[in-house]
Parts: structure tokens; sequence; C-alpha cells
């Protein structure tokens, strides 16, 4: 009995352990009452009583209803625990208790998930059986959810279908025979919801992938030129020939109105060029690298018409300045690998002025638009402009090398000389003053590295040797009467 004002707060304070179980049993009253006496009698909970009650309701074993049963029970047993006035080492059994839940919900989930696909595998079986023709219920979710007489059996991806997680083996095939009669008609109408999309609703990748509402459906492939790239639709084999080829023919149509746009210079230019031979000479050859030709030189009359067409016929290349942004840089990289078959290296981020040398394919660097020099990689409209000054300044004597030169090139001092070497350019470093003499000390200078002049000196001819005679030799004779005759 509850005698006196401690007693009666303890008895309310015990009665409120909750019942997760909702049974309305003496149980939970007699469990209440237990904690109540040992708590008024002992001012805590027995140890081992504790444990005991917590270690048997860890046990997986058990169906359904059984394993419920005790991860309502451990939850009152976690309510118990937390409370620091009633146990010894509250922390330590909080633990105990959270373990036993856990594992008891994953014994729970797994159950309920073998008991769901045991029904759903069934289910489906009895309706694919029932008749091979007969419709079967199912919808596709705006998230892309293929639903089956009821039961969720994967999701759509583009034109892909994706078993569910769920599904392993023999119910596998069985999900997989449900979705192709369910998705026998959901495929017509997702290839013209696509036919009918705009171009908005499709993306280009930086590794060629071809996307429809944010999921991949096809590629960039090798084609007839490097501006005119194939488009291959990843498999599925939910589409049949006459499907794929909608679906390859859309996604071509994007994809020749993304290179449109984006190397519109390029193609404007192009068609300036048509009436003038001369000038489509130069754009073809240009139009076959997509904009950056690693060869210069135009005559002067000729340089001045591919300028007002928005074409620079630089000491390093030939190339339209539009086409080295970051959005058409990234197309022309894109164009590089579905041309070469290969995958594209990490590539710089834009505004980046230089880079270590890299380690690309063949051409791939002047492609691009980088000018190897030495250690460094210069973007191509910085080393042309740079160079460019520094040989005017420079064309007659040797001049000042300008300030921050380095820092515009965006390369180390240490390397400068080296990127000057590989610009067509030396570096002679300053000089200090004489003791005697008074003034600056002499600035770095720049000069251009001019090729000799002529063909290169031929070696000297070295003295032929001339070993002595054999004297076992049958003409030594005659060597010995010439000697005597001289």
């Amino acid at each position: 009995a509850a005698r006196g004002r401690r007693a009666v707060r303890l008895l309310w304070e015990a009665c409120q352990i909750p019942d997760f179980r909702k049974l309305a049993t003496d149980h939970h009253t007699r469990l209440c009452a237990r904690v109540f006496t040992h708590l008024l009698r002992e001012g805590v909970l027995p140890q081992d009583w504790v444990a005991g009650q917590i270690g048997g309701l860890g046990r997986t074993d058990g169906d359904i209803d059984t394993l419920m049963q005790r991860l309502t029970e451990v939850r009152i047993w976690a309510y118990i625990a937390a409370r620091a006035d009633w146990v010894r080492d509250a922390a330590h059994w909080q633990g105990r208790a959270r373990e036993a839940e856990d594992l008891l919900s994953d014994a729970l989930h797994e159950k309920l998930m073998a008991r769901f696909v045991d029904r759903r595998a069934a289910r489906l079986t009895r309706r694919l059986e029932q008749s091979e023709t007969a419709e079967l219920l199912s919808a596709v979710t705006r998230a892309g959810d293929v639903v089956v007489e009821g039961h969720p059996v994967g999701r759509i991806e583009g034109f892909r279908f994706e078993p569910d997680a769920s599904v392993g083996g023999a119910d596998k095939r069985i999900v997989l025979r449900a979705a192709r009669r369910a998705l026998a008609s959901e495929m017509p109408r997702r290839v013209a919801r696509l036919e009918a999309a705009a171009d908005a609703d499709f993306a280009l990748g930086p590794a060629g992938a071809i996307a429809w509402q944010g999921t991949p459906i096809a590629r960039l492939r090798r084609g007839a030129t490097l501006l005119a790239p194939a488009v291959e639709v990843i498999d599925s084999e939910f589409l049949d020939g006459s499907q794929r080829e909608a679906v390859r023919a859309r996604l071509a149509r994007f994809v020749d109105g993304v290179i449109a746009e984006g190397l519109a210079p390029l193609f404007a230019a192009t068609k300036a060029a048509e009436t003038d031979p001369a000038l489509r000479g130069v754009l073809h050859r240009l139009a076959e690298q997509a904009g950056v030709l690693a060869s210069g030189g135009a005559g002067g009359e000729l340089r001045a018409k591919l300028r007002r067409i928005g074409v620079r016929d630089g000491a390093f290349a030939l190339y339209m300045p539009a086409l080295l942004k970051p959005r058409a840089a990234a197309l022309r990289a894109m164009l590089w690998s579905a041309w070469h078959r290969r995958m594209l290296p990490d590539l710089p981020p834009p505004g980046l002025v230089s880079l270590p040398a890299p380690d690309w394919p063949a051409g791939l660097a002047s492609y691009l638009g980088w000018v190897v020099a030495g250690p460094r990689a210069i973007r191509l409209d910085i080393a042309e402009r740079l160079a460019g000054e520094l040989r005017h300044a420079a064309r007659r004597r040797p001049a000042p090398a300008p300030q921050m030169l380095a820092s515009r090139l965006g390369v180390g001092h240490e390397d400068l000389p080296a990127v000057l070497r590989g610009l067509g350019l030396r570096l002679i470093p300053g000089e200090a003053m004489e003791p005697d003499m008074f003034g600056p000390p002499r600035p770095p200078m720049i000069e251009l590295r001019r090729p000799r002049r002529g063909p290169p000196p031929l070696p000297r001819k070295a003295a032929r040797l001339v070993p002595p005679p054999n004297p076992d030799h049958p003409f030594a004779v005659l060597a010995a009467l010439r000697r005597v005759a001289s």
C-alpha cells in the first residue's frame, strides 16, 4: 500500500509507464506494481531483473506477431531505462534497450518484406497464368514507379525497366514477365511524349550522354564528320526497331540544334566564305577542327578577310575567339570525345589562364585552345596576345620585360624563362650596375629567338687515319721501294 506523500508520488509515476501493447491485460498492471514495489523498498530497480527483461526481449526468432509483441515490450523498457532515478547506469541500459529495438525492427522488416514479396509473386503468377493475352492492371507514376495489379514491381528510367530491389531469384523472372506485359502499352505513349517534347526537356551531358527529363537515354558516337556526331540510343528490350529509330531521330534533331547554337560563329563564318575561294578553303579546314586549327600564317590580305568574319590568324593557331568561351569549349570537347572514341580527361575549369603541361592525348591541347610552352600550357588567346605584344616590342632590339609578365601568363617566376622559350622568345636576366657606376640595374630584357639563316655549317672533316702497312703483305715491298725513292 502507498502511504505518505513520497509513496503516492512514486505510485503515480509508476502507473504512468506507457502500455505500447494496447492489450488492456493484467500483464502491464503487474509490471507497474513490481516497478513500484522495487522502487519503494530498494530505491532503484534490481540490475539482474532489468538485465533479464531487456536481454530476453532481444531475440529475433518467431513470427511477425511475436516480433511485434517483443518490439512493443522493449519500448516500454526503453522508457523505464530513461529514468535515471530508477536504474543504476541509465545510459548503459538505454543503449541495451536501443540495441534490442534495432534488432527487432530489422527482423520485423525482413519478415514483412518476405510476406509482401511472396504475396506479390503469387498474385502476379496467378494473373499471368489466367491468360497470356489478358491486359494487366498497371500504371506508371509521375516518379516512374511501375505498379502492376496493385503491387510495385520496379521503376522505369527512360526506356529501361529496373526491377524492385526486393525482387530476386525466381520472383525476378515473374516480375519481369509482368512488367513486359504491363509496359507493352506504356512504351508507345512514352515514345510519343518524347517526340513531342521541347528541346528544353533534353540535356547533353559532359561525357556525351543525352538525358530526357534527367534520365540518360542515349549517347553521342562518331558520325560522318566531327560536327555531325551520331546518336546511339541506350539498349532497351521494350523498344522495337521503329520506336528506337523515332527516339534516335528526335534526339539527333536536338543535338543538331545544340551544335548549331553552340558553334554559331563558325557556321556563320563558313557561310560568309562561300563566295571567296581562298576563304572557303581555309574555313573548310577550320571547320574540320571545330574552330581551332593548330597552324597559322595566312597572308596579309587573307588575314584581313579572316578577321572580318571573326577568325584570328595567330602565331600559334588559326582560331575563332568566340569558340574559346566556356560553353563552346565544352561542346567542342564533347565532339572531340565522340569523334575519337575516347573518354575526355579531366579538363581545367573555366577562366584558368595556364596549367601544368597536360598529359593529354596527342593534339587535344591545341584542339582545346592551349599552347604548350615548356612546363606550362597557356590559353591560346592569352598566348597570342602577350606573345604578339612582346614580339612587337622586341622586333628590332631587346626590349625591357613588362612588369607582372609572369602573373599575366599565369606562371611562376621560376617557369617564366622556359615558357617564353616555348613562345619563341628569350628572357635576358637583369644585371646590377658595376660598383663604380651609378644608376638603376639593367631590367630583364626580352628578345626574339630568331631562326638561324641558311643551312647549318657542315662539321669539319676529321683527318683520315692511315694504318701502318702490314710487313707480311705482298705489296709491302712496293711501299719500301717508294720510301727509298722518296
